[in-house]
């Protein structure tokens, strides 16, 4: 189940680069603190908009190495209770799902 959640927020990342809408969960989170404990050796992040959920791509030197987003910006799930949850997460290049939990 997780993982087709993973594959259907990689289907609809954006594919350009644009400022993230100010509106979005994820702009709302997304710290250095995140950045690093998602892709510890990150050297950068764009980050990305395009007809699709808020997303960041990340970078090691000018390299692309994975994105990051919220699953509020890209589903909306709910939990059992019917409250709105939130998960920053990345996934790389190969499709391995990266969470950082503090």
């Amino acid at each position: 189940m997780f993982v087709s959640f993973i594959f259907l927020c990689l289907s609809i990342l954006p594919a350009r680069v644009k400022p993230l809408l100010t509106s979005s969960f994820l702009s709302e989170k997304f710290t250095n603190e995140i950045l690093e404990g998602i892709f510890p050796d990150a050297t950068s992040h764009s980050p990305l908009i395009d007809n699709g959920p808020p997303a960041a791509a990340v970078f090691v030197k000018d390299q692309l190495v994975g994105y990051i987003f919220s699953t509020r910006d890209v589903l909306r799930a709910r939990g059992y209770t019917g409250v709105e949850f939130e998960i920053i997460a990345g996934v790389d290049l190969e499709g391995i799902i990266r969470q950082y939990v503090p």
